[in-house]
Parts: C-alpha cells; structure tokens; sequence
C-alpha cells in the first residue's frame, strides 16, 4: 500500500480540509485531491462525502482513517528502527506525554541536548491515548498514572498540585490551604481526562466536602490565564504564569500529589537506551527544580 496516499488521507483528516493539507505537505492542492481519489480507486470504496463544499469522511472513510493512522505509525517506527540499526545507536525517539509535562519539562531537557543525543520528538497527548501510541509504534511515553503491569516504567518525579493565585491573595502569603478553604472559592482546573484532576475530585470526596464552584478548561496555560484576570483559584501542576503564586494544596491524608512515570515497550530494540534516556529526564527534572 503507497504510505504516500495514506499521509494524504491522513493528513486530510487531520487538517479539516484540502487546501489546509496541501499547505502543511507542502504540495499542491489538486495534486493532493488526485491521490485521494487514487487512494479510493486503489481501495474500491468511498472515503469522503463530497456532495457539500466541506470533505468529510464516509463511514468506511472513518474506520479506515484509524487503519492508515496505525499503518503510518508502524512505518515510522520501522524507518527509526532503521535508522537506530545503521548506526548502532539510539537514533531517533518518538515521545508522547501530557501538555504539562510537554511543557514544563520534555521542552527544557530537549533544549540541553547535544548533537551526539538521539532527535527525539514529541507529542502531547493523555493517559489513555499515551499508552495506545506506545503500544501502536512510538517509543517512550511520560504519564501521569502507573503504566499498566506489561511495560517498563521508571519514575521521574513527584509534583505538587497547587492552588494558583494572585501576588495580592491572602492565600499567597501561606505554605499550604486546606481543601476546607478551597471548597469556599471557585476553582479553575482540567477536565477530568487528566489524573491531576482525578486526584483532587477524589480528595474531595474523601473529605466529605461538596463538589466546588468550578471552570473546567481543556488547555493549562488557559487555567492559569483566567486565575490571572480574577476568575477564581487555578488548581493544577504546572510550572506558575502570569505573575501567579503557587500554593501547596493540603488533604486529610497529606500534601496533594501526581507521580509521572516513563513507560516503553521492554521488548524495545532499545530498551537498555529508553531507560538510560528517562533516568537522563528525572535527573534533568530534580537539578531543574531543586531550588
């Protein structure tokens, strides 16, 4: 099958449309609208709707999409393999992990890298979806929760999830606050896809306290940003924004916390590399927070 033809579908869904594909193959745009109609010839069946304006997949389009997603991973993972085995090292790593960590931590460790170090790229993607790519072609994954029972793991480190407030807040003059405090306020998190907010759900529930005023946002800088303008207390993980103060969060059982591990496949061609790399990572991570 031409993995040409099955970016093009790909790169199509992705994008939304043909003319915002074109730009991102750097191709032409009937060029790319002649090789997803090879692809359907190729194929025997019909894998968009074209009777409006805007393609959209059929439904054997949207099952078959998945299969050349998973097809172009397999790829990918095999050309790295390649490439890995010519030059007797570690060559290139495909990293998925949780905006957050992509954020706070991937990015500050790939800028200390050197030119002898593996290209590692990265992907931002949760729990769930983290260790489907693992398991579909990629190479490591950092999330927020233990890794099911058949993958290597290491731990890299131990974060705090803090309540995020204004310099001028009385809570910014304190160590810690309670969730007894916190259940007084509007509180601006993730949504539940995320194990941070997992945690504190829980922790509220174990405390007996009622579910808190609350803004549920998708995207962590936005969390901090409304903290900022005065919309409530920002309660998450990441490194503070906008002249914020991060404040410990206190539960009846402790401190509140989310672990990130690492997670490959031990079978790895280069397991042995995987593991040297995240040790490299939790190292990075305890000098860069030390202070």
């Amino acid at each position: 099958m031409d993995l040409r033809l099955l970016t093009a579908l790909v790169a199509v869904n992705e994008a939304g449309s043909v003319t915002a594909a074109a730009r991102e193959l750097l191709i032409a745009q009937p060029a790319l609208s002649r090789q997803l109609q090879q692809l359907e010839h190729q194929l025997g069946i019909a894998l968009f709707d074209r009777r409006h304006r805007r393609l959209t997949l059929t439904a054997a389009g949207q099952q078959f999409v998945e299969a050349a997603t998973a097809v172009l991973r397999s790829a990918e993972a095999a050309r790295s393999l390649a490439e890995s085995l010519a030059e007797g090292r570690l060559a290139r790593v495909r990293m998925v992990a949780s905006p957050t960590s992509a954020v706070d931590l991937v990015a500050p460790f790939l800028a200390t890298l050197g030119s002898a170090d593996p290209l590692i790229t990265v992907e931002e993607a949760q729990y769930a979806e983290a260790i489907e790519r693992l398991r579909s072609g990629y190479d490591l994954a950092l999330v927020s929760a233990p890794p099911p029972r058949d993958l290597a793991t290491r731990e890299i480190a131990v974060v705090s999830i803090r309540a995020y407030v204004d310099s001028s807040h009385p809570f910014a003059r304190a160590d810690e606050v309670s969730l007894e405090e916190l259940a007084l306020h509007r509180l601006i998190m993730l949504d539940l896809s995320t194990q941070p907010r997992r945690i504190v759900d829980q922790a509220f529930a174990e405390a007996g306290l009622p579910n808190p005023d609350l803004i549920e946002c998708s995207t962590p800088q936005v969390v901090q940003a409304l903290a900022a303008a005065g919309r409530g207390i920002a309660v998450a993980t990441d490194d503070p924004l906008f002249g914020l103060v991060p404040v410990n969060v206190r539960a009846p059982r402790g401190r509140l916390t989310v672990t990130v591990h690492a997670a490959w496949d031990p079978g790895h061609h280069a397991a042995h590399e995987l593991d040297h790399l995240a040790k490299r990572v939790s190292d990075f991570r305890r000098e860069r927070y030390a202070s």
